[in-house]
Order: C-alpha cells, then structure tokens, then sequence
C-alpha cells in the first residue's frame, strides 16, 4: 500500500537521523561486576580452575532527568530528537554472596567493575562521570555488561576491606536520542522521575508511571518499581545470564503523523464509497433515469484519487488543511460530473449534500478516536434508515422491467414478455 511505502520511507529516514544523533536509548544498570574462581571438574573428571562473573545490582536507584526535545527534518520527512540531562544515583547494600555459592577466598575484589549500560553511545553529548563512594571516576566504553545491553560506560571500583559496608555512587549523563528513553528498574527499589516540554508523549514499557501530568506545556512522569514485580534477581552469575529485560519509558510521539491519520481515514474507504454509490442509485431509482455502469466506476475512481491527494499533500501541510483541500476538490469533481449524468438541478444539489455531510462527518470521526466505532455505526444505521424510508413504496419489478425492454428496443430488438 501506499502509505505504508511512504511511512517506510518516513521511518529511514528517521532511523538515519537517529544514527548519527543518537537512536532510542535505554539506560541499564550500573550494575556491579566481581570475578571470582571457581574449581570444576571436565568431562573426564579432572578438577580445573575457571573465573566466572558475579553480578549485583543496587538496592536502591534513583533517575532525575529532563529532556529537551527538539525536531529535525530531512527533506519532507521530520523526526523526533531529544538531548537530555540525567542523574543516576542510589546505593549497593552488603553483597550477598551466600546466595550465589561463592567461596570468599576466591573472590578477585580487586577486579570489581561498575558498568552503567547506554544503548547508543553515539548520543553522549558530553563525557560521562560516575562517582564511588565519594570518589570521582572517569569511566571508558565497556561491554562488560552481563549481555543485558550492547554498549555502556565502566570504572573499575575499590572495594575497601570491611566486605559488609554499603557502596553510594551517582552519575550525571548528558545523552541525546531519537523518539524514546526507556530504564531498566535494576533497584531493588527504584525511582524515575522525568520532565519535558514535549506535549504528545506516549509512556511505553511494563510499568505506567505512578504520577503523570501531560499539559499543552510539556509533561511530567514518576515511577516507583520493586524489584519483586520484575523477574530478574539482584544478583547472578555468568553462567545464568539474561538476555530480555523488563523496561519502561516515554516516547515522543510527533505532533503530526500524516501517515496515521490517512491510515484511519482508508479504513471507511469501503464505507463512503458504498454510502455514495447508494446515494447515486436512489436517485437512478427515484428519477427513472438510468446509469451506466461505467459512471459508477468513474464515480468510484474519484473517490479514491481523494486519499491519494489527502496523503501526498499532509505531507507538506498540516492534515486539516489537507483534507480541506482534498475533500473539497473531489466532492467538486463528482458534483460536476453528476450534474452531467443526472441532468436535475435536484438530483445534484442532493449529491452535493451527501457528500458534504460524508466528508464533514468522516473528519470529526478522525478527531473522536475514542469514539470512531460509535459514530461510524451511528452513521451506517441513519443511511441504511433513509435508503429504506426513500424507497419502501417503490415497485422494484416495474422500475427494471420498464429499464430491460427500453434498452432492448434500443438494440432494435423486440420486448420479451418475462412474466
């Protein structure tokens, strides 16, 4: 279909854009990596030596951020960008490491590593900074990342000696994306709080924000996650790694997707052009005046060219000035042409109200999603009762008996009695 052409087309160029600004990010973690050794025995029963990864995650985690957004164009098409300032703060509690059945001898605490995972490190508009315990760090791109996400930043972190103390750390990160941020709940307790001027956001994921205030001004969203309500456990090993993760977020819908409202519009495509090819056979019936099949389907073809002039030109304008324009130039076409075929100043004036009720009535469907079945059915059940009221007392036998023999004689041939 055409409009899915052109939303694919739309959707490159995005993709493009988002490449070298930066795509859909998704913030994991941090999370905090210690190897351990660990003694096994092979196949043939022979003991062997193997390091493996531990991996927690904090017990509390705290996200503040705000996101800029902003709108860039690349020919007709537009995407959705946003720059955003986070902060990334929370606390690790003692480790546990009876849980994961781990000798406390062979543990190497002097190759800990704090990883915080970003799904695009091409959007990091500035260097980001992490800080342990009091302790200012700067980290390097890791994939240490326990195959949770694909790219991230990471600092090896000192331990100390107490093995029962608590860990503090926070970051601040300067990041630009396309579209949609989402986080990882990886807290035992975690809290999200983000804020924008964009007016349209769509909040996606597994969780709804607790707290949500959308406004013609922007938006404001809080979540508060436990980490009993995900399946991922505060901390593994290597051998038990987790490759799909629970997150949730908002994404900035555009203010204006053409592609989406022409989409709804196709959809009573079948139904307007079958509500007006019923107006034009009840004129043929009532007036006794008979048409062509091919004035249908010329009838018909103008129909359609009005969602392919209703696509191409909200691509460049706003969509309400689109279907003005659109809807105005094919119900003056039609009208035009009914007024030839029908020869009745009547007859064109009635084609002329139905279809300027079908198209007004169409656009205020598209403004009323929530209420598009309703009023759609609403609209079938008045035409189906004006088509019965207009018609019951017509003689349908003597109306295309009297069309069948007048078009025979046309042919030069004679009238066949069909009674």
């Amino acid at each position: 279909m055409l409009i899915d052409e052109r939303k694919e087309r739309r959707d490159e160029v995005v993709a493009d854009i988002g490449q070298h600004w930066g795509g859909e990010q998704t913030i994991v973690g941090p999370i905090l990596a210690i190897p351990y050794r660990e003694v096994i025995r092979n196949e043939n029963h022979a003991e062997m030596t193997v390091t493996r990864q531990a991996y927690f995650l904090p017990d509390e985690l705290r996200v503040n951020g705000e996101l800029r957004p902003d709108v860039r164009q690349r020919g007709i098409y537009e995407a959705t960008v946003y720059d955003s300032q986070l902060t990334i703060s929370g606390q690790f509690g003692p480790l546990d490491w009876e849980a994961l059945d781990a000798n406390p001898s062979e543990i190497l605490w002097d190759r800990a590593r704090l990883s915080l995972g970003i799904t695009d490190l091409t959007g990091l508009a500035s260097a980001a900074t992490i800080e342990w315990n009091g302790q200012q760090l700067k980290p390097t791109t890791t994939i240490d990342m326990a195959r949770l996400t694909r790219s991230g930043v990471g600092v090896p972190v000192d331990l100390g000696t107490d093995r029962d103390q608590s860990f503090a750390f926070s970051s601040e990160i300067s990041l630009r994306g396309t579209s949609a941020l989402k986080i990882f709940p990886g807290g035992g307790e975690t809290e999200v709080n983000l804020a924008s001027t964009w007016s349209s956001p769509s909040f996606v994921g597994d969780w709804l924000p607790a707290k949500r205030t959308v406004t013609d001004s922007g938006f404001t969203a809080s979540w508060t996650v436990f980490d009993i309500s995900r399946e991922m456990p505060r901390q593994w090993v290597s051998s038990s790694g987790w490759s799909e993760l629970a997150t949730f977020g908002v994404k900035l819908i555009p203010l204006i997707d053409p592609y989406q409202k022409t989409m709804r519009t196709v959809k009573y495509a079948i139904l307007f052009i079958g509500l007006t090819f019923l107006t034009f056979f009840m004129i043929e019936a009532l007036t006794r005046r008979p048409l062509h099949p091919l004035h249908y389907a010329l009838i018909g073809l103008g129909l359609i060219v009005f969602y392919s002039l209703l696509l191409s030109l909200s691509e460049y304008i706003s969509f309400g000035l689109a279907y003005l324009i659109s809807a105005t130039a094919i119900i003056s076409l039609i009208v035009f042409y009914a007024r030839g075929i029908l020869s009745g100043a009547r007859s064109t004036l009635s084609v002329t109200g139905v279809l300027i009720v079908l198209y007004g009535y169409l656009y205020t469907i598209l403004q009323l999603s929530d209420y598009a079945l309703l009023l759609g059915s609403l609209l079938l059940f008045v035409a189906v009762a004006l088509a019965m009221a207009f018609t019951r007392s017509i003689d349908w036998f003597s109306v295309f008996r009297a069309r069948i023999p007048a078009t025979e004689s046309r042919k030069g041939l004679p009238p066949i009695d069909r009674e």
